[in-house]
């Protein structure tokens, strides 16, 4: 999986300073590879649904967070069907 990084200036929502790396995912309706920015600054699993960027079918975007490592924490980044658990 490859990934890259991008630093945000500001998070009206939470007013901290956001860090998005982008992830390549495939859609699972489609099968078109696409990047997706995630926010790592918050340090925590995330869920939400967002539309694929070729046949704008809705995915269920799992973000899970691994910080067992000595580098700092990894990230792991999914598509799903909406309705997939």
């Amino acid at each position: 999986m490859e990934k890259r990084l991008a630093c945000w200036p500001f998070s009206f929502n939470t007013g901290h300073r956001m860090l998005s790396e982008d992830f390549q995912v495939q859609c699972p309706y489609c099968f078109e590879s696409q990047w997706l920015g995630v926010d790592t600054s918050l340090a925590e699993d995330q869920s939400y649904v967002e539309d694929c960027q070729v046949c704008c079918r809705p995915m269920q975007i799992l973000v899970r967070v691994d910080e067992s490592g000595d580098s700092g924490p990894s990230y792991v980044v999914e598509a799903r069907h909406e309705n997939d658990a």
